[in-house]
């Protein structure tokens, strides 16, 4: 069905909620004709379409972003043997567990998807195959992110070691890829409660590879955490950064006066602080996993306040962070930090599809709906992001 008539009692349009419904939006072709503030069906036949079917639903808003996933893992696996010995299927198997993956997101309301990279190629044939998929989908990847040597990321990223191994891995993922993604540090020692070693690149790798991508007009994101890292990302230039943990308020006046986004990935530890036992995890280390988050929450309240942009991602396919209803978690967690729901909304629709590189689908007269129905406002509990009722039909 193209054309279509939604009422609802309240919607966002990717901006600004609206609350005093009903309102309805006629969309011809799959594209928003027109929006009215009362019921189009009490006037059939006297307005303009008002002969269209109706659906009826209690909140609408544009379908979300995922800003950072990792489409070919499958979360939801807590076995750390199997989780290992997925790495080693074919490309068949990691085909068919993304494909499940997209679907997952598409039943939570998720349209768009950002992948944060693999080694296999797997992003890259979804890529090719996404207009596929009912219900409306767009996808974008970093392709193959870029490692040093022997260092963390094995599973999503190319070694280099060398200026010219770092220059033509690079070249490749420009070439390749949407935006180029870059593994700066490595992942938290939980038991010590700090990053592991130092950064992977100095300052002139990480000014190769940023100058490359700046050339090719494209942007990058980088996976750090810890203050030193940090530090070098936001003084490289870089526009993303990717987890952000032990961030400072030195580092986010740094990231708002450069316009530096932050996706803050709160699922993976908070995993880790629910489930401690599935990790072998003593009650020092959980306090630790504790404190580590009670900082994020802190600083993220602290981004926001400051005016740095922040986007909703939630790390998909980690360890414990199913696809779809992921986000959605993380998008809880960054109310709980202290964001309006509004703020919450803008950074997994308007605000992400713009840093990210999507065309936009606020509900506003001309754009493509691509948009999700709620049961329930997500302003009256934000936990009623997770009652959808259907998703719309997007660009197929």
């Amino acid at each position: 069905m193209r054309d279509f008539v939604i009422i609802t009692r309240e919607y966002f349009d990717g901006e600004n909620h609206f609350h005093n419904g009903p309102y309805s939006i006629a969309a011809v072709n799959g594209v928003i004709a027109a929006i009215y503030p009362y019921d189009l069906t009490k006037f059939t036949g006297r307005r303009p379409y008002s002969l269209l079917p109706a659906i009826k639903t209690g909140f609408l808003m544009p379908g979300l972003t995922e800003a950072h996933s990792h489409i070919f893992l499958d979360g939801s696996e807590l076995d750390f043997t199997r989780r290992s010995e997925y790495l080693k299927s074919d490309a068949v198997n990691m085909l068919r567990v993304a494909d499940v993956n997209i679907l997952e997101n598409l039943k939570y309301g998720i349209t768009a998807v950002n992948d944060a990279g693999d080694i296999y190629g797997i992003n890259a044939i979804i890529k090719k195959q996404a207009d596929k998929f009912e219900g409306g989908f767009r996808f974008r990847t970093a392709g193959k992110a870029i490692r040093k040597k022997k260092k963390y990321g094995s599973f999503m990223a190319v070694e280099t070691e060398t200026p010219g191994e770092i220059r033509t891995a690079a070249d490749q993922a420009v070439n390749e890829g949407d935006f180029l993604k870059i593994l700066l540090t490595g992942i938290i020692d939980f038991e010590n409660g700090m990053v592991k070693g130092p950064p992977q690149f100095n300052g002139d790798e990480l000014k190769i590879m940023i100058d490359i991508a700046v050339k090719s007009g494209k942007r990058t994101a980088v996976h750090a955490s810890g203050s030193e890292g940090l530090l070098a990302a936001v003084n490289s230039g870089v526009d993303s950064i990717e987890h952000g943990f032990f961030m400072t308020d030195e580092i986010l006046h740094k990231m708002r006066d450069k316009n530096i986004a932050w996706v803050p990935t709160f699922s993976p530890v908070e995993f880790q602080r629910i489930r401690p036992e599935l990790a072998g995890w003593n009650a020092e280390s959980a306090d630790k996993i504790s404190r580590i988050l009670d900082n994020h929450y802190e600083k993220l309240n602290r981004a926001c306040r400051m005016g740095v942009t922040v986007l909703a991602g939630s790390d998909a396919g980690s360890y414990g962070v199913a696809h779809g209803c992921g986000l959605i978690d993380d998008m809880l967690y960054m109310h709980k930090a202290g964001m309006s729901t509004a703020s919450v909304l803008r950074s997994a629709t308007s605000l992400s599809r713009k840093i990210i590189g999507f065309e936009t689908n606020d509900i506003k007269p001309g754009n493509i709906l691509s948009a999700v129905c709620l049961s329930a406002s997500p302003f009256a509990d934000i936990s009623n992001l997770k009652k959808v009722e259907r998703v719309l039909p997007g660009y197929n």
